[in-house]
């Protein structure tokens, strides 16, 4: 294997930052999805909520998988398992939704809307859409790895994708099908193979940045210039703003911004590792708990000071009721996080 490719990340190291940016990027979700949330605070949040997702997901993605045996075998039992046990969750919460309008659904009604979902790739899908896009995405980087994995071939690849893609948008070609996500797949796939690249280029980059601290502001005016110029994006609905460039400037900035801020954390959590753990749980269900909370009862006047706070503690609140819900999947059902448990 190239050397390029010889990285060792530590446990510790891992929970000095990779357990907090996870962490982090959980809570901006699940205040993204505050309802009647501010167009401001949520362009903020959604800006570079996913791509940091994506991008860890790229820099967790093991050097060497093995065969394609093996491959779809963890394949299935981390990421595909738990979009079925979900995506079957989500949809009877919609039902009750229906029925409380006084409209009849029937088993066949919620086998019919399953089935078209999971398998026919027909929206919605509900909070699991990151999962399908997780599962293309480690797809495509098992096959870039079949071919090339020194950090220069898939560098250029990057540069490849990113403007295949512009050119796509600019020239105005009919959106990408995004049938089971396909098309948010592909638009957030160079924020995975940049978390990769980064994997690979660790130590280096690492040691760069505290030599030269100057970059930090850098990265924060390229932020805040590309927020400012590109609008309201989101990978979900396949929404690049005005420039995709700026989408993938702004996106990228925001994660390296959070890396670097989580860099800053020296000791380990036990609660923030339980909560990195069970990310999927907590992306699949905090919207279950936000209807029956914070969205069902709102007590301020919208986007009052008084509200900003409510909100902001009612989120953390939601964070810390997750914990007993990722500990209760990791005891007794374990499928739903990936048969992963946690201690």
């Amino acid at each position: 294997m190239n050397n390029d490719s010889q990285v060792i990340v530590s446990k510790k190291e891992r929970l000095h930052w990779l357990d907090y940016s996870k962490t982090i990027g959980m809570y901006l979700v699940v205040l993204g999805h505050v309802k009647d949330n501010t167009l401001l605070l949520k362009g903020i949040i959604y800006s570079f909520h996913m791509p940091l997702f994506f991008f860890l997901s790229g820099f967790l993605h093991k050097l060497r998988i093995g065969g394609g045996g093996k491959f779809c075998v963890s394949l299935v039992k981390q990421l595909v398992i738990p979009f079925f046990i979900f995506n079957g969750l989500t949809l009877l919460t919609k039902i009750k939704d229906i029925q409380t309008n006084g409209l009849i659904v029937t088993v066949y009604d919620f086998l019919k809307d399953f089935f078209e979902s999971t398998f026919l790739g027909d929206l919605p899908v509900g909070p699991t859409w990151f999962i399908l896009s997780l599962i293309w995405m480690k797809i495509i980087m098992f096959l870039l790895l079949k071919i090339r994995e020194d950090f220069l071939s898939l560098l250029i690849i990057e540069i490849i994708w990113i403007t295949a893609l512009t050119l796509y948008y600019t020239l105005d070609f009919p959106q990408i099908p995004n049938y089971f996500h396909l098309g948010s797949s592909l638009l957030g796939f160079p924020f995975y193979l940049a978390g990769f690249l980064l994997k690979l280029k660790y130590k280096e980059t690492i040691a760069w940045i505290k030599r030269k601290r100057w970059t930090i502001g850098l990265i924060f005016v390229f932020y805040i210039i590309g927020f400012l110029f590109n609008g309201f994006a989101s990978l979900e609905g396949c929404k690049v703003g005005n420039y995709i460039l700026l989408m993938y400037l702004t996106g990228l900035c925001g994660t390296l911004l959070t890396i670097v801020s989580t860099h800053l954390l020296k000791r380990p959590n036990k609660w923030v590792y339980v909560l990195s753990c069970g990310m999927i749980v907590i992306l699949c269900t905090h919207g279950f708990i936000l209807n029956m909370t914070i969205n069902k009862f709102p007590i301020f006047e919208l986007y009052s000071w008084a509200w900003y706070i409510y909100a902001v503690i009612s989120c953390i609140i939601i964070m810390i009721i997750e914990i007993p819900i990722i500990l209760f999947c990791s005891r007794y059902f374990k499928w739903a996080m990936g048969g992963r448990k946690i201690f």
